[in-house]
């Protein structure tokens, strides 16, 4: 009876030990961040048929806006030069977790610039970012065009097109082509990719950068050409 007695005490005792011992722990909100960093991905794009000049470089930027009165803090930031590449751009910028506080806001913009840093178009609109996901994907962040003074500007490339030296000055909405002494006044055209411009008639002419490389058709005659 003595055995029977202990046993029972030694049940009574253990069971709600091993009912607390089962029973699972609520996570706190900090506790679901997932590895050592917070990646954040998306795209940037506008509305605009507007090709990118030669040479544009994208911009994004991870920062923390908490303080109202106080300039951003930049946390991480994603540099990409296009090379021909157009709208939408993907990007992907990645921080270290130890950077990020509770109660802080956090945010990316987007910049798109030309080759002589000259801002081309920006995001208006704050993105927060979740710190908590391992991955937020903000989907397609949209530009507006930033305006200044830089219609004015231009941009002057020159392409090795084989025995064919040519000579290309890029406006905001036309290139100046200089090759075998003629000079082509080409307007913008559509385009899937690259930088298209065009001329049509009789004796229709046309530019297509893609970056390092670009084709120039005067009639029938056609040069491929690399960037210098």
């Amino acid at each position: 009876m003595r055995r029977l007695h202990s046993f029972l005490v030694f049940v009574a005792v253990a069971a709600p030990l091993a009912a607390c011992a089962g029973t699972p722990r609520p996570v706190a909100p900090d506790e679901e961040r997932v590895g050592d960093f917070l990646t954040v991905i998306g795209a940037l794009a506008y509305r605009e048929r507007v090709a990118l000049v030669p040479g544009s470089v994208m911009q994004v930027s991870l920062s923390d806006i908490s303080k109202a009165d106080a300039p951003a803090t930049l946390l991480a930031e994603q540099t990409v030069v296009l090379d021909g590449q157009q709208v939408p751009i993907p990007f992907a910028v990645s921080v270290d977790r130890g950077l990020l506080q509770a109660g802080h806001r956090y945010a990316v913009r987007g910049h798109l610039k030309d080759s002589d840093d000259r801002l081309m178009w920006t995001t208006d609109t704050v993105h927060v970012v979740d710190r908590v996901r391992a991955t937020h994907d903000l989907g397609t962040l949209s530009l507006v065009r930033v305006p200044s003074s830089r219609s004015a500007a231009t941009i002057n490339a020159t392409y090795d097109c084989g025995d064919v030296p040519l000579r290309a000055r890029f406006a905001e909405d036309r290139v100046f082509i200089t090759v075998a002494g003629t000079v082509h006044e080409l307007p913008r055209a559509r385009s899937a990719s690259g930088a298209r411009y065009a001329l049509a008639g009789a004796r229709p002419v046309t530019f297509w950068d893609k970056g390092a490389e670009a084709l120039f058709e005067d009639g029938e005659t056609a040069w491929a050409c690399r960037r210098e």
